[in-house]
């Protein structure tokens, strides 16, 4: 007798019916009215929320799934606060382009005008740490920790500062602000970093406006470029400074870097990310 051959069941694609309609819409109004006001709302407030509001509900992980897929509802990571929602971000955008294009063409002829893209760079800083917790030395046997003064479980901060140009070659050297105010150790170790890395010194690794007219009296630019660039106080005081060397600056909008900004939406985020 041949046996049956054995047939997987199809999947039940079709959304289970609320049991609880009422308590749905209450929370998707809320959960709109959260979204509106900037406040993040948690998949445990949902289920919070959701026993508040009935009594005896379970609200389970189950059924949290079935309430989004139903309301099509997703969760998302988080962006920064101060940052500005997407719906709010476009008209922004659209001003902040439309500025540039009438810039362009009173520089020179089409499409171009005095910046082709080899003359077109994009600046941000991006702050990173490096948790130095297996730095090894030779001790006795049964050591857990060793000592090591000034030092310890090492955390240094650091920014990058990240320098791209839309075209042509991109800089070869990468610039790098370290925590830490002079002496001979931080003299020694700036001895020990690769030729192709160009280090500096602050003792908290901010882009402060000392900083930063460092960092920019050793960029030399090929003259005339266009430098894009966010908001930070210290791009703000390097703008005389930055125009001697032929460059004009152009700053985007407030609160709306990682959206036109390439740094901080591709190799910044990548930082943030893993950092």
């Amino acid at each position: 007798m041949q046996r049956a051959k054995h047939r997987p069941k199809a999947r039940h694609t079709i959304e289970r019916e609320a049991l609880h309609p009422n308590l749905e819409i209450k929370l998707v109004e809320e959960i709109s009215s959260r979204k509106k006001s900037g406040i993040i709302t948690s998949p445990e407030w949902i289920q919070v929320r959701a026993r508040s509001l009935l009594a005896m509900f379970r609200a389970s992980r189950g059924w949290l799934q079935r309430f989004l897929d139903r309301h099509h509802l997703a969760l998302r990571r988080c962006t920064n606060r101060n940052k500005l929602p997407p719906e709010k971000v476009a008209p922004i955008l659209m001003v902040f382009h439309r500025q540039l294009r009438t810039f362009i063409r009173s520089t020179g002829p089409a499409p171009w005008g005095a910046y082709p893209p080899e003359a077109r760079w994009n600046l941000d800083e991006v702050g990173t740490s490096m948790l130095s917790e297996r730095i090894l030395t030779v001790v006795e046997k049964g050591s857990r920790f060793v000592w090591v003064p000034g030092r310890g479980k090492i955390r240094r901060f650091a920014t990058l500062v990240v320098l791209v140009r839309a075209g042509g070659t991109q800089p070869e050297k990468l610039i790098i602000i370290m925590s830490g105010v002079g002496g001979p150790q931080l003299q020694e170790e700036a001895k020990q970093y690769d030729e192709g890395v160009r280090v500096y010194w602050q003792r908290n690794a901010w882009a402060d406006g000392e900083t930063f007219r460092k960092i920019v009296e050793d960029l030399r630019l090929p003259s005339p470029f266009l430098l894009f660039m966010d908001n930070l106080g210290a791009h703000r005081l390097a703008v005389e400074q930055l125009e001697v060397a032929g460059g004009r600056c152009w700053f985007g909008p407030p609160n709306t870097t990682d959206y036109w900004q390439p740094v901080d939406a591709n190799i910044g985020t990548i930082y943030h990310y893993q950092s």
